[in-house]
């Protein structure tokens, strides 16, 4: 019988067995320890408090009903639809801070200049589903998150309660956009000596 592979972790002073574990378990204290010493235990502290608190706005977002919902058939997610959601919110006095969606609906956020958003480059935000912001809040990607439904949540910035307020926003794709026709080789061709020939007219 094969017997599974152990690895021993030793005390340097006295040479005896600190504890061991499996290879796996292994690498996974190594890069804890490396992390400490690259971050120190407060910041590693701040980001499990992030994650946890990431993982909690996207539990509240997809489990509970929302406060009001918007349809609107688009054929893609703009940043005029977006702006005028945050304003659905922000219009009874609360904050935007999260805006959590599927990540088939983020894909159309990508596709915006790249001056509209504040891409998140640290990797512990990214592990913790925060991909950017938008006008000072976090757009959040899950796969708890429906496809089509991106849910918007915000906070009453007076102060008088701590439940935040959900709109979320139906988006219904219009089959009737379709990717723009690119022109044929032939179609290319034609063009091509069309202007080859204005050209030789000139030239002559």
């Amino acid at each position: 019988m094969e017997v599974p592979a152990r690895v021993a972790f030793l005390n340097m002073k006295t040479g005896s067995v600190f504890f061991d574990c499996s290879p796996a378990e292994a690498r996974i204290a190594v890069k804890a320890v490396e992390d400490m010493r690259k971050y120190g235990s407060t910041e590693l502290e701040h980001q499990k408090k992030y994650a946890q608190g990431i993982a909690e706005v996207i539990e509240f977002a997809t489990t509970t009903k929302p406060d009001d919902e918007v349809s609107e058939t688009v054929c893609f997610i703009h940043i005029e639809l977006m702006a005028d959601m945050f304003g659905k919110v922000e219009n009874t006095d609360y904050l935007m801070t999260h805006v959590v969606m599927n990540a088939k609906d983020y894909a159309d956020l990508r596709k915006w200049d790249r001056d509209s958003l504040d891409i998140e480059t640290k990797k512990w935000k990214l592990m913790a589903g925060t991909m950017a912001m938008l006008w000072g809040a976090e757009i959040v990607v899950s796969r708890k998150c429906e496809e089509g439904h991106p849910i918007f949540c915000g906070m009453d910035g007076n102060g008088e309660t701590d439940k935040p307020k959900l709109v979320r926003l139906n988006v219904t794709r219009d089959k009737s956009c379709g990717k723009p026709n690119r022109p044929s080789l032939s179609t290319l061709h034609d063009v091509i000596m069309e202007i080859h020939k204005m050209l030789k007219k000139l030239v002559n």
